[in-house]
């Protein structure tokens, strides 16, 4: 470990796992507590997930040296909870605790998901967006990441393969 440092690599690789788990900070904290055998702040761990994030967009970036033999694009929904930070929005829970008015807003992320037809049976999320429908521009943004990054037929890429919703058959012609 090194000097000043609290957490090894492997937890913050657990963290990226658990947290695409759908584990609520809570939890991870007393997994983490009971891990290194003292107490682990719900702030502590945020900071962890939050410091990964543009390592993660940043490997959105890089160029796609192995590219698949199949490609599916799909959509999938989901609620998306955001909390204002007007001071008007404060309301008190049932604990008494000062806490922000949370509101949920319907979100679609729209996954490209890379098929390799070898023996490995490999299948790897290649990119995603993050976009209010699946409209055409949305799927043309995703689809333009992913050509400029080298998945592109010329590269091996052989079938794509979609469920025909939203905007995606304009932005595919």
């Amino acid at each position: 470990m090194e000097k000043f440092k609290r957490f090894w690599l492997d937890l913050d690789q657990k963290v990226l796992f658990e947290t695409g788990l759908c584990q609520s900070l809570r939890q991870l904290s007393q997994e983490w507590s009971s891990l290194i055998g003292g107490s682990v702040s719900l702030r502590t761990i945020n900071e962890r997930i939050n410091a990964v994030e543009g390592l993660i967009e940043a490997q959105r970036k890089l160029p796609i040296n192995e590219v698949p033999s199949g490609l599916q694009l799909d959509g999938i929904w989901l609620s998306l909870q955001t909390q204002s930070d007007n001071a008007e929005t404060i309301k008190v829970d049932k604990r008494g605790r000062k806490r922000h008015r949370r509101t949920g807003k319907r979100m679609v992320v729209l996954v490209a998901l890379g098929l390799w037809s070898d023996a490995s049976g490999r299948r790897q999320i290649l990119d995603w967006e993050l976009a209010e429908s699946e409209s055409q521009a949305a799927w043309e943004k995703l689809l333009q990441r992913l050509y400029d990054r080298g998945v592109q037929a010329e590269s091996g890429l052989k079938v794509v393969v979609r469920d025909g919703g939203g905007g995606l058959g304009e932005a595919l012609s």
